[in-house]
């Protein structure tokens, strides 16, 4: 398609009531991963404290947001963005050894330290060269020429400690409510508080559009609430 003006509304809503703690307008080239941490701290601004636990679609399941999530003692229950092909052995699949900063592959070969890649925040381990050629493994295990590596992420142990909430009953039972939950927030100010529709150019007056906008879904909260009482 053609180029064309667009913003983002990110935002994150409470468990119990589905009041909106904290939202952000961005540009529309920012990815939704990128607002995980602030998104996080201005919640923690607004209502006093950190969550127990966050919730999120895959696309914010980047190993930084489980590691940052982690260090900042909050539960994170999303899935992993998608990284290697399925089909693939996964990073799990190799024992890190810290006394030797080494790995070792499903069939007990060394991987060791090559380089750090400050793009995806950590230091990639490599075979030696031609351990991978004539390994009964190979095709379940890499498709590249030069073998097999695995990436280890600054701060890995948090990152799993974070990964490990992914298959909880906890964590299973509270993306299913997150579904309705969050997604119905978007909805309800997309389909009666024109959300996905821009008044004025430019961000910080989208910005106030937005802001505006959830005000106007957490009085509706607040009204509701009082109402049953």
């Amino acid at each position: 398609g053609t180029s064309r003006p667009r913003y983002k509304a990110h935002r994150s809503v409470d468990d119990e009531h589905g009041v909106i703690v904290a939202t952000a307008t961005t540009a529309g080239d920012v990815g939704e991963n990128r607002m995980f941490r602030p998104l996080l701290l201005q919640g923690e601004r607004n209502v006093g404290s950190l969550p127990e636990s966050v919730v999120a679609d895959s696309q914010y399941g980047t190993a930084e947001n489980f590691r940052d999530a982690t260090a900042m003692g909050v539960k994170p229950h999303m899935h992993p963005t998608a990284g290697r092909p399925s089909e693939l052995f996964g990073s799990e699949r190799f024992a890190y050894d810290k006394a030797s900063d080494t790995y070792a592959c499903p069939k007990g070969k060394k991987l060791y330290p090559k380089s750090s890649d400050k793009t995806r925040y950590g230091i990639e381990y490599a075979v030696r060269k031609g351990t991978c050629q004539e390994c009964s493994l190979r095709e379940k295990c890499t498709k590249s020429e030069s073998g097999r590596t695995v990436l280890r992420r600054w701060g890995q142990e948090l990152v799993d400690e974070g990964m490990a909430e992914v298959d909880t009953q906890e964590g299973k039972t509270a993306r299913r409510r997150r579904k309705w939950l969050m997604e119905g927030s978007f909805a309800q100010g997309a389909n009666l508080h024109g959300l996905k529709r821009s008044r004025w150019r430019r961000l910080w007056r989208q910005g106030i559009q937005d802001h505006l906008i959830a005000a106007v879904q957490n009085m509706k909260i607040l009204v509701s609430a009082a109402g049953k009482d």
